[in-house]
Formats: C-alpha cells, sequence, structure tokens
C-alpha cells in the first residue's frame, strides 16, 4: 500500500507539473524535419516501414523505432501536436515509475539493514526529484524530445530487467532469458536514439556493486554487442547523410 500510495503521488506530481505542455504547437528546431514536413511520415504502412528500418540519409542517426514512435502517434492524431505532446507526457510518467521501480530494487539490494518504509520514501525522493527537475522540460515540452522520452522508457526497462539476472543461477534459462530481455530492451534504446549508448556500463557497474565484478563475464557479450552495433552504425551514418543534415 506504501508503494502504491508513493507511486500515484509522484506520477500526479509528474503530470501536473507538465500538464501545461499538451497546450504547446509544433516548433521550427527538428519538429518540422522530423514530423510536419517529413515526407515519410503517415500511418505505419508497407510504404513507410522499409525507409524507416533502412534509411541513412534523412537524419545523421539510425532511428528506426523512434520513427516507428512517431508513426503511431501519427496515426492516432495525425498533424495534432497535442497527441505528440500527450504521447510525451505519458512516456514521462512511464519513465517516472519505472524508475521508481529500478530505485526500490537498487536499495532493497544494497541497503538490507534499512527498514521498509526509508527504502520506499528513498526511492520516492529519488524518482521523484527526476521527475520534476527543470533538466526535463526541454524533451517533454518539445515534440521531437519525445525520442529522448521513448529511447529512456526501453533503457529503464533494461535496467530493471538486469538487476534480476543476478536472482537466478548461471547457465539457468531463466538467467538468460532475464539476460535477453536487458539486451532487447537496451536495443531498442538505442534504435530510438543511441542517447544510451554508454548504459553497456551501467551492467558492470551494477556487477561491481554486488561485490562481483568479474561475474560472468562471457555473458556480457550479449550486453555489449547492441552498444558496439549501433555505435559502428552511427558512425557510417554520420558520414553518409546527405540530404537534411
Amino acid at each position: 500500500l506504501r508503494e502504491g500510495l508513493w507511486l500515484a503521488l509522484i506520477c500526479v506530481a509528474a503530470f501536473w507539473t507538465f500538464k501545461a505542455a499538451l497546450g504547446f504547437e509544433f516548433i521550427a528546431i527538428d519538429d518540422s524535419g522530423n514530423i510536419t514536413l517529413n515526407p515519410h511520415m503517415g500511418l505505419p504502412s508497407s510504404w513507410n516501414l522499409p525507409w524507416m528500418f533502412t534509411d541513412v540519409d534523412y537524419v545523421r542517426r539510425y532511428i528506426p523505432l523512434g520513427w516507428l514512435g512517431f508513426s503511431a502517434v501519427f496515426a492516432v492524431a495525425g498533424l495534432s501536436a497535442r497527441g505528440y505532446h500527450a504521447a510525451n507526457l505519458i512516456l514521462h510518467v512511464a519513465n517516472t515509475a519505472l524508475l521508481f521501480s529500478v530505485l526500490l530494487i537498487a536499495l532493497r539490494r544494497w541497503n538490507p539493514g534499512r527498514s521498509g518504509a526509508w527504502i520506499v520514501s528513498s526511492a520516492a525522493v529519488g524518482a521523484g526529484l527526476w521527475a520534476l527537475h527543470p533538466f526535463r522540460a526541454e524533451s517533454i515540452g518539445w515534440i521531437s524530445g519525445m525520442l529522448y522520452g521513448q529511447a529512456g522508457f526501453f533503457a529503464l526497462l533494461s535496467v530493471l530487467a538486469y538487476l534480476r539476472v543476478a536472482a537466478h543461477p548461471a547457465g539457468t534459462a531463466a538467467r538468460w532469458a532475464w539476460l535477453g530481455a536487458t539486451a532487447l530492451g537496451y536495443l531498442a534504446s538505442l534504435l530510438t536514439y543511441p542517447i544510451a549508448i554508454g548504459l553497456v556500463a551501467t551492467y558492470f557497474i551494477i556487477d561491481f556493486a554486488d561485490g562481483r565484478p568479474l561475474r560472468i563475464v562471457r555473458e556480457k557479450w550479449l550486453l555489449v554487442l547492441p552498444a558496439v552495433l549501433v555505435a559502428a552504425i552511427t558512425v557510417a551514418v554520420r558520414y553518409h547523410a546527405n540530404s537534411l543534415w
């Protein structure tokens, strides 16, 4: 009950703080190129899905899931700015809830002597500070900033999955399943927008915090691979893009 009340409080606070964004419009910085004047924008279909997953000319990053996110909102809202701002705000509230969950697990894991009330309230304060920080204003109030919210959503899911890996013995199917979920979340984040490419270090930091910095190093290839793959594609695309950018 305590967890649910704190979670509800910080999610409502996150929504209420940034609800004014629902009345904002598109702006000339990136919104036109990404959405309003993007000749490839429309309902996800056979005519634009191949472009989303193969294009390396339109922008200097490979962001197929980012385009898919914009396209999914277009399917509901068309070119109504309110729909994109609503999607962005929903992502922010969802990320607030995910961060609260990550902090709860981390605090319980590395502060076993603390009371339940201290752990839950500390997790709520941490998630609340992140959710209400003025730095969130740009990514939430700017439609193109939805890329950051979506990438953050998958990144937090990835960390949440990795925190569950240690609960299962090495070599078991459950452990590999959680490792796979970690890698998929990480890859989805990078394919939305490669802003979290350094997240791979977090998996090693978690092992270090557990007192086992060399824990099954051979498993890490599954987590390093997405970073190496997307980094290589991003570097190649930055030298190939020749139209908008």
